[in-house]
Protein backbone atom coordinates (compact mmCIF):
# COMPACT_ATOMS: atom_id res chain seq x y z
CA UNK A 1 0.00 0.00 0.00
CA UNK A 2 1.04 3.66 -0.17
CA UNK A 3 4.22 4.27 1.83
CA UNK A 4 4.55 0.72 3.13
CA UNK A 5 5.23 -2.86 2.10
CA UNK A 6 3.25 -5.64 3.78
CA UNK A 7 2.92 -9.41 3.55
CA UNK A 8 -0.15 -11.29 4.83
CA UNK A 9 -0.01 -15.04 5.28
CA UNK A 10 -2.11 -17.78 6.86
CA UNK A 11 1.08 -19.68 7.65
CA UNK A 12 3.95 -18.74 10.00
CA UNK A 13 6.53 -16.47 8.33
CA UNK A 14 9.96 -15.30 9.37
CA UNK A 15 11.19 -12.10 7.76
CA UNK A 16 14.22 -10.18 8.98
CA UNK A 17 13.60 -6.46 9.30
CA UNK A 18 9.80 -6.72 9.26
CA UNK A 19 7.47 -6.08 12.19
CA UNK A 20 5.49 -9.28 12.75
CA UNK A 21 1.83 -9.25 13.87
CA UNK A 22 -0.16 -12.39 14.50
CA UNK A 23 -3.76 -13.45 15.08
CA UNK A 24 -6.19 -10.83 16.29
CA UNK A 25 -3.56 -8.08 16.25
CA UNK A 26 -2.75 -8.76 12.59
CA UNK A 27 -6.42 -8.83 11.62
CA UNK A 28 -7.11 -5.59 13.48
CA UNK A 29 -4.18 -3.98 11.68
CA UNK A 30 -5.54 -5.09 8.28
CA UNK A 31 -8.91 -3.55 9.19
CA UNK A 32 -7.22 -0.26 10.14
CA UNK A 33 -5.23 -0.14 6.91
CA UNK A 34 -8.22 -0.91 4.68
CA UNK A 35 -10.52 1.57 6.46
CA UNK A 36 -8.01 4.40 6.07
CA UNK A 37 -7.24 5.20 9.72
CA UNK A 38 -3.66 3.95 9.48
CA UNK A 39 -2.86 5.97 6.35
CA UNK A 40 -0.54 8.95 6.07
CA UNK A 41 -3.62 10.93 5.00
CA UNK A 42 -6.50 9.75 7.20
CA UNK A 43 -9.44 8.46 5.17
CA UNK A 44 -7.47 8.12 1.93
CA UNK A 45 -9.49 5.89 -0.40
CA UNK A 46 -6.48 4.84 -2.46
CA UNK A 47 -5.26 2.47 0.26
CA UNK A 48 -8.50 0.47 0.27
CA UNK A 49 -8.24 0.19 -3.51
CA UNK A 50 -4.67 -1.08 -3.22
CA UNK A 51 -5.77 -3.68 -0.65
CA UNK A 52 -8.58 -4.73 -3.00
CA UNK A 53 -6.23 -5.02 -5.99
CA UNK A 54 -3.67 -7.04 -4.00
CA UNK A 55 -6.41 -9.37 -2.75
CA UNK A 56 -7.87 -9.93 -6.22
CA UNK A 57 -4.42 -10.63 -7.67
CA UNK A 58 -3.65 -13.13 -4.89
CA UNK A 59 -6.98 -14.92 -5.42
CA UNK A 60 -6.43 -15.05 -9.18
CA UNK A 61 -3.00 -16.63 -8.68
CA UNK A 62 -4.38 -19.05 -6.06
CA UNK A 63 -2.36 -17.55 -3.20
CA UNK A 64 -5.27 -16.47 -1.04
CA UNK A 65 -8.16 -18.65 0.11
CA UNK A 66 -9.83 -19.94 3.27
CA UNK A 67 -9.51 -17.77 6.36
CA UNK A 68 -7.12 -15.34 4.69
CA UNK A 69 -9.64 -14.64 1.93
CA UNK A 70 -12.38 -14.26 4.54
CA UNK A 71 -10.23 -11.73 6.44
CA UNK A 72 -9.69 -9.61 3.33
CA UNK A 73 -13.36 -9.74 2.38
CA UNK A 74 -14.29 -8.54 5.88
CA UNK A 75 -11.66 -5.80 5.71
CA UNK A 76 -12.98 -4.46 2.40
CA UNK A 77 -16.60 -4.54 3.60
CA UNK A 78 -15.56 -2.70 6.76
CA UNK A 79 -13.73 -0.09 4.68
CA UNK A 80 -16.88 0.53 2.64
CA UNK A 81 -18.98 0.78 5.81
CA UNK A 82 -16.55 3.24 7.41
CA UNK A 83 -16.73 5.52 4.38
CA UNK A 84 -20.53 5.41 4.21
CA UNK A 85 -21.37 5.68 7.92
CA UNK A 86 -18.70 8.11 9.12
CA UNK A 87 -16.98 11.24 7.79
CA UNK A 88 -13.54 9.61 7.82
CA UNK A 89 -12.93 10.57 4.18
CA UNK A 90 -14.81 13.88 4.34
CA UNK A 91 -12.84 16.68 2.70
CA UNK A 92 -9.88 14.37 2.35
CA UNK A 93 -6.95 15.18 0.14
CA UNK A 94 -4.54 12.57 -1.09
CA UNK A 95 -0.79 12.76 -0.80
CA UNK A 96 -0.37 13.25 -4.59
CA UNK A 97 -2.77 16.22 -4.58
CA UNK A 98 -0.98 17.76 -1.57
CA UNK A 99 2.36 17.41 -3.35
CA UNK A 100 1.06 18.95 -6.58
CA UNK A 101 -0.56 21.91 -4.77
CA UNK A 102 2.64 22.56 -2.85
CA UNK A 103 4.89 22.56 -5.91
CA UNK A 104 2.50 24.66 -8.02
CA UNK A 105 2.15 27.36 -5.35
CA UNK A 106 5.81 27.49 -4.41
CA UNK A 107 7.58 26.99 -7.75
CA UNK A 108 4.99 27.60 -10.50
CA UNK A 109 6.58 25.03 -12.85
CA UNK A 110 5.63 24.96 -16.53
CA UNK A 111 7.38 21.79 -17.68
CA UNK A 112 6.83 18.79 -15.43
CA UNK A 113 7.93 15.16 -15.58
CA UNK A 114 6.00 12.38 -13.87
CA UNK A 115 8.05 9.21 -13.41
CA UNK A 116 5.84 6.17 -12.88
CA UNK A 117 2.44 5.36 -14.37
CA UNK A 118 0.94 3.33 -11.53
CA UNK A 119 -1.72 4.50 -9.09
CA UNK A 120 0.34 7.31 -7.53
CA UNK A 121 1.78 8.42 -10.86
CA UNK A 122 -1.72 8.50 -12.31
CA UNK A 123 -3.04 10.62 -9.43
CA UNK A 124 -0.14 13.05 -9.81
CA UNK A 125 -0.53 13.36 -13.56
CA UNK A 126 -4.29 13.94 -13.31
CA UNK A 127 -3.81 16.58 -10.58
CA UNK A 128 -1.24 18.34 -12.78
CA UNK A 129 -3.56 18.25 -15.79
CA UNK A 130 -5.97 20.51 -13.90
CA UNK A 131 -3.26 23.13 -13.39
CA UNK A 132 -1.70 25.71 -15.69
CA UNK A 133 1.11 23.46 -16.93
CA UNK A 134 2.62 23.91 -20.41
CA UNK A 135 3.87 20.34 -20.73
CA UNK A 136 3.43 17.11 -18.79
CA UNK A 137 5.76 14.26 -19.67
CA UNK A 138 5.02 10.78 -18.34
CA UNK A 139 8.04 8.52 -18.17
CA UNK A 140 8.07 4.82 -17.33
CA UNK A 141 10.17 1.72 -17.94
CA UNK A 142 7.22 0.30 -19.85
CA UNK A 143 6.62 2.83 -22.62
CA UNK A 144 3.13 1.50 -23.40
CA UNK A 145 1.93 2.31 -19.87
CA UNK A 146 3.52 5.76 -20.02
CA UNK A 147 1.73 6.42 -23.32
CA UNK A 148 -1.65 5.30 -21.95
CA UNK A 149 -1.40 7.68 -18.98
CA UNK A 150 -0.02 10.54 -21.08
CA UNK A 151 -3.02 10.32 -23.41
CA UNK A 152 -5.40 10.66 -20.45
CA UNK A 153 -3.78 13.91 -19.27
CA UNK A 154 -3.03 15.41 -22.67
CA UNK A 155 0.68 14.93 -22.07
CA UNK A 156 3.60 13.25 -23.78
CA UNK A 157 5.14 9.84 -23.11
CA UNK A 158 8.85 9.18 -22.81
CA UNK A 159 11.11 6.25 -22.06
CA UNK A 160 12.90 6.22 -18.71
CA UNK A 161 16.18 5.71 -20.55
CA UNK A 162 15.81 9.26 -21.88
CA UNK A 163 15.44 10.85 -18.44
CA UNK A 164 18.80 12.66 -18.49
CA UNK A 165 17.85 14.42 -21.71
CA UNK A 166 14.34 15.20 -20.46
CA UNK A 167 15.57 16.82 -17.25
CA UNK A 168 17.35 19.57 -19.21
CA UNK A 169 14.00 21.22 -19.95
CA UNK A 170 12.10 20.29 -16.78
CA UNK A 171 11.17 22.62 -13.91
CA UNK A 172 9.78 19.90 -11.63
CA UNK A 173 9.79 16.12 -11.32
CA UNK A 174 7.36 13.87 -9.45
CA UNK A 175 8.57 10.30 -9.02
CA UNK A 176 6.44 7.42 -7.77
CA UNK A 177 7.56 4.07 -9.12
CA UNK A 178 7.67 0.58 -7.65
CA UNK A 179 11.35 0.12 -8.52
CA UNK A 180 13.48 -1.47 -5.76
CA UNK A 181 16.39 0.85 -6.63
CA UNK A 182 16.55 4.62 -7.32
CA UNK A 183 15.60 5.75 -10.82
CA UNK A 184 17.31 9.14 -10.52
CA UNK A 185 21.01 9.55 -9.77
CA UNK A 186 23.25 12.58 -9.42
CA UNK A 187 24.79 11.95 -12.85
CA UNK A 188 21.33 12.40 -14.43
CA UNK A 189 20.73 15.90 -13.01
CA UNK A 190 21.75 19.06 -14.95
CA UNK A 191 24.31 20.94 -12.85
CA UNK A 192 23.33 24.52 -13.68
CA UNK A 193 19.54 24.33 -13.75
CA UNK A 194 17.15 24.83 -10.85
CA UNK A 195 14.93 21.83 -10.30
CA UNK A 196 12.47 20.59 -7.68
CA UNK A 197 12.00 16.83 -7.27
CA UNK A 198 9.20 15.23 -5.26
CA UNK A 199 9.90 11.62 -4.32
CA UNK A 200 6.77 9.74 -3.27
CA UNK A 201 8.13 6.23 -3.83
CA UNK A 202 8.76 3.46 -1.30
CA UNK A 203 11.62 2.61 -1.39
CA UNK A 204 12.83 6.02 -2.59
CA UNK A 205 13.30 6.79 -6.28
CA UNK A 206 15.77 9.63 -5.81
CA UNK A 207 19.31 8.81 -4.76
CA UNK A 208 20.29 10.57 -1.52
CA UNK A 209 23.33 12.17 -3.18
CA UNK A 210 20.98 14.47 -5.12
CA UNK A 211 19.84 16.10 -1.86
CA UNK A 212 23.28 17.72 -1.58
CA UNK A 213 23.12 19.45 -4.98
CA UNK A 214 22.72 23.22 -4.58
CA UNK A 215 20.54 23.69 -7.65
CA UNK A 216 18.06 20.95 -6.68
CA UNK A 217 15.43 20.78 -3.94
CA UNK A 218 14.30 17.26 -3.12
CA UNK A 219 11.01 16.93 -1.24
CA UNK A 220 10.48 13.65 0.57
CA UNK A 221 7.76 12.26 2.87
CA UNK A 222 9.06 14.00 5.98
CA UNK A 223 8.14 17.35 4.46
CA UNK A 224 4.44 16.51 4.62
CA UNK A 225 4.35 15.57 8.32
CA UNK A 226 2.75 18.84 9.48
CA UNK A 227 -0.11 18.58 6.98
CA UNK A 228 -0.58 14.93 7.88
CA UNK A 229 -0.73 15.81 11.59
CA UNK A 230 -3.37 18.48 10.99
CA UNK A 231 -5.44 16.04 8.95
CA UNK A 232 -5.31 13.46 11.74
CA UNK A 233 -6.26 16.00 14.41
CA UNK A 234 -9.25 17.18 12.37
CA UNK A 235 -10.60 13.63 12.05
CA UNK A 236 -9.99 12.52 15.64
CA UNK A 237 -13.67 11.83 16.39
CA UNK A 238 -14.21 9.97 13.11
CA UNK A 239 -11.20 7.76 13.87
CA UNK A 240 -12.86 6.77 17.17
CA UNK A 241 -16.04 5.76 15.33
CA UNK A 242 -14.10 3.59 12.88
CA UNK A 243 -12.09 2.03 15.72
CA UNK A 244 -15.38 1.03 17.37
CA UNK A 245 -16.48 -0.61 14.09
CA UNK A 246 -13.18 -2.49 13.97
CA UNK A 247 -13.55 -3.72 17.56
CA UNK A 248 -17.06 -4.96 16.81
CA UNK A 249 -15.88 -6.73 13.65
CA UNK A 250 -12.99 -8.39 15.50
CA UNK A 251 -15.42 -9.73 18.10
CA UNK A 252 -17.56 -11.26 15.35
CA UNK A 253 -14.54 -12.75 13.60
CA UNK A 254 -13.17 -14.33 16.75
Amino acid sequence: TCNRAEIYSDKPVRLNGYKIRQGKEALGYLFKVASGIDSMIIGENEVALQVKNAFETAVKEDHCNGELALAFNRALKLAKKARSETRINYGKISLPSIAVELVIKRYNPKNVIVIGSGMLGGKIAKALSRKNIDEIIVSNRHFKRAKELAEKVNGKAARLDDIKKLLKNADAVFSATACPLPVLYKKDIPKNKKLVIVDLAVPYDVDKAIDKMKNVEVIRFGFFKKIIGENKKMKKEEIKKVEKMIDDELERFY
